[in-house]
């Protein structure tokens, strides 16, 4: 005997691997798969028959048959009775009517207590006792429980049959009644009460049998120092039972197994405990994962500042009421979400952190706890697993090249922006990688990621920013130099001088002048003299030859030759050059948008007659192999050509009426 969860059935199971050895006729049997007294009763019976029948003796055959005939008995007459708290024995033998007797006589041959006695015989001449086990009675319902015990004292007193019991004792007393404790001496013969498992024990089961669950699993990082925060200040007093350890112990391997090695194994495993031991906490707590991981992203600017502080507190209260489990459940935040710690102690983490927890990999980051609670990682987001392989690989530029070539654009736009959550880490050997990460400029997507959103080059942008800016300002000129020379196309070495260099509003004065000059002198020099076939492939050809034309410094500023003599490098200009314009009319909600090319920095650009016959030879090849956007951008140049210009364009000549005077709208350009 022993409370719930404290390792009664495992100790049953001993004592059952034991008696086995010994010889003895095990009969398991589980009241939960049965209710009801006739079930009980007819089912226990069929359980200690089929045991005999297996025992394979004359004997026990003999019982067997004359236990058969007495369960159908019982079971077709419908007389089994139902007596109070406290029946007297012998009252099962008891009939209901003399119609009765003799219907049961009918049916089976004899009445019950012929059969009883033909059973005790066979029993008695048996060498070989029957054990029957009973299991888990403390979580029945109290009808159940005094049904399972009137069951043991009335109906199943065969001679050679012993009942080994497993039950928590306060329980089923208070099911038996006001004299439940004194009915239940009087069934149990030799009681025996489990100890209660030393706290220490537990633990050390509990870390043995955690090691053995996950020893064979991927997993994510896992930091020592903070399990054992989280575990002795927040979760240890949760683990009462064995029970406990059990439900948790098999839980784990399934949570880490989903989540691999995405997930820090520290808080794959708080959260399971919390999970598994408070249910209700954890639901509430997923419910309120935007307050938990909530550093800034903007959304005081949708509810307003007032309004979301007071929707997190709302959440975070609901967590935190865990009765006498409220301070268990404020150490877990305060380790595991940080960020919550604002509710409860005025103590806030700001936007840095974010990146910081997600390379990490730790649900403090709302990103991973997005992982951890849907077991799955979001489209075209590089797993963190993955980011952790990029910085390793840093320093070798074909493993490097190798992870970022199976990436989608949109994949490796996120893992460069990613990248940047290790800047603390970035060394000399980190600059190695430059070329490569400057040479994914052509995979990305164009255009802007939304209406507020940067351009995809502005990953590529910062982390070379980020690499150049920890390396010691007198390695600076010759690593710059080297990925310069390494870089393989010319919008690749531009974005370099650009991000480096002192150009105003637009370098970040990461190399002197004296030795950034030279270098731009080069480029401008490539990009005048490429061929038409180089420039078609250039993922941002009018920035490149804006900036080789109009840029500062020293050099050749002319118009690449190939533009004005390469129809497929003039459209390619054209394309790199569309941008969009957006208005709204006032008293709408929505913006009429609508593409359009800088046609006046075009013709400075060219000369306004080359501009029109660029465009005209172009319009008149029939054998140019466009893209989608190629076509458009061109047709586009053939009205602008025609004289259209699109509306709110000065000295515009529109297809359509201008607006009314109170339809007055403000052009936005989008380049």
């Amino acid at each position: 005997m022993a409370p719930w969860g404290n390792g009664k059935t495992s100790f049953l199971n001993m004592v059952v691997d034991a008696l086995d050895e010994t010889g003895e006729l095990i009969v398991p049997f589980n009241p939960w798969m049965f209710s009801g007294t006739e079930q009980l009763v007819t089912r226990l019976l069929e359980e200690v028959r089929a045991v005999l029948l297996s025992a394979h003796a004359k004997r026990y055959d003999k019982a067997a048959a004359a236990l058969g005939r007495y369960s159908d008995g019982l079971a077709l007459a419908g007389d089994i009775p139902i007596v109070g708290a406290v029946a007297k024995a012998g009252s099962f033998a008891l009939l209901a009517s003399r119609e009765a007797t003799e219907r049961k006589r009918k049916i089976s041959g004899a009445t019950p207590r012929q059969l009883r006695d033909a059973i005790d015989k066979a029993l008695r001449s048996g060498d070989r006792r029957i054990v029957v086990v009973i299991d888990d009675i403390d979580r029945l319902e109290d009808q159940e429980i005094r049904e399972v015990v009137r069951l043991v004292r009335l109906v199943a007193d065969f001679p050679n049959t012993v009942y080994v019991l497993a039950f928590d004792r306060p329980r089923v007393e208070r099911a038996l009644g006001e004299d439940g404790a004194t009915y239940l001496e009087k069934i149990v013969q030799l009681p025996i009460d489990l100890p209660t498992i030393n706290s220490d024990d537990l633990l050390s089961l509990l870390f043995h049998e955690l090691d053995a669950a996950i020893e064979d699993l991927p997993t994510g990082p896992f930091d020592s120092s903070e399990w054992q925060n989280v575990f002795g200040l927040a979760l240890r007093p949760l683990f009462r039972s064995l029970r406990d350890v059990r439900r948790y112990v098999n839980a784990v391997p399934l949570a880490v197994l989903s989540v691999g090695v995405e997930v820090s194994l520290t808080d794959v495993l708080a959260l399971e405990a919390l999970r598994v031991l408070l249910p209700t906490t954890y639901g509430r707590l997923v419910a309120a994962a935007v307050a938990l991981t909530y550093v800034g992203s903007g959304l005081e600017d949708v509810y307003g500042p007032d309004t979301l502080k007071a929707m997190h507190q709302a959440a975070m209260k609901d967590v935190l009421d865990a009765g006498q489990n409220s301070e268990n459940v404020k150490a877990f935040c305060r380790i595991v979400f940080p960020a919550s710690r604002r509710f409860f102690e005025n103590y806030n983490f700001g936007p840095d952190f974010a990146p910081r927890w997600r390379r990490e990999r730790r649900v403090a980051n709302a990103e991973i706890l997005g992982i951890y609670l849907s077991r799955r990682i979001p489209e075209d987001a590089p797993p963190p697993s993955e980011i952790a392989l990029m910085f390793e690989a840093l320093s070798d530029t074909s493993r490097l090249s190798e992870l970022l070539t199976a990436l989608s654009p949109e994949q490796v736009e996120n893992s460069l922006s990613l990248l940047e959550a290790y800047e603390e880490d970035f060394t000399a050997d980190s600059a190695a990688a430059l070329p490569v990460i400057l040479d994914q400029l052509p995979k990305l997507r164009t255009g802007r990621g939304g209406r507020f959103g940067w351009g995809a080059e502005m990953a590529v942008y910062r982390l070379v920013l980020r690499i150049v800016r920890r390396l010691p300002e007198a390695e600076r000129p010759a690593t710059v130099r080297a990925a310069f020379e390494k870089a393989e196309t010319l919008s690749a070495k531009l974005a370099l001088l650009q991000v480096v260099g002192p150009e105003e509003n637009i370098g970040s004065n990461l190399i002197e002048e004296e030795d950034w000059r030279p270098l731009a002198s080069d480029l401008r020099s490539q990009i005048v003299a490429a061929h038409a076939e180089a420039l078609a492939t250039e993922r941002d050809l009018g920035r490149l030859v804006g900036w080789a034309v109009d840029g500062g410094g020293d050099g050749d500023r002319r118009v690449p030759q190939a533009i004005l003599e390469d129809d497929l490098a003039f459209v390619q200009l054209l394309r790199s050059m569309l941008g969009e314009q957006s208005s709204q009319t006032v008293g709408e909600i929505a913006r009429r948008r609508e593409t359009v090319l800088p046609w006046d920095w075009l013709g400075k650009l060219l000369g306004a007659d080359i501009l029109l016959a660029r465009v005209a030879s172009a319009v008149a090849r029939d054998n140019l192999e466009l893209d989608e956007r190629s076509a458009e951008a061109l047709a586009l140049a053939a009205r602008y050509a025609s004289g259209w210009r699109p509306e709110r364009y000065p000295g515009a000549k529109t297809e359509t009426d201008p607006p009314a005077d109170d339809d007055a709208s403000e052009p936005e350009q989008e380049p």
